[in-house]
């Protein structure tokens, strides 16, 4: 249920009621609970949640994207460097340039 507070502001309640007639009068109790904080806590985790979901999966489709590239240029028929510039030193090769060039490509080679 929610109730609206003299404030203004709506809080969300759980009411319990109880009934006892067994001595032949009616007695009644209710017990309302505030849980407007859970609720708030709930909807935050639950957002949280699919945020954390979303990225999860994003990052997935990455990493599928980027094995699939590496195992293309792996498989290609041409030797393909990649060398730093600056340095002049090979960062990467794929397995046709392992080939290519022998011994000296082997600490780039898997």
């Amino acid at each position: 249920m929610a109730v609206l507070t003299r404030s203004g502001s709506t809080h969300l309640g759980v009411s319990q009621h109880a009934a006892n007639q067994g001595s032949g009068n009616a007695d009644c109790a209710r017990i309302a609970h505030d849980v407007t904080d859970r609720v708030r806590a709930e909807k935050t985790l639950r957002a949280t949640n699919e945020e954390l979901l979303k990225t999860a999966r994003e990052r997935e489709r990455i990493l599928h994207e980027l094995t699939l590239f590496r195992t293309l240029l792996d498989q290609s028929n041409d030797a393909i460097e990649v060398i730093d510039t600056e340095t002049l030193r090979f960062l990467d090769v794929n397995e046709k340039a392992c080939v290519e060039l022998g011994t000296a490509g082997k600490s780039f080679c898997r």
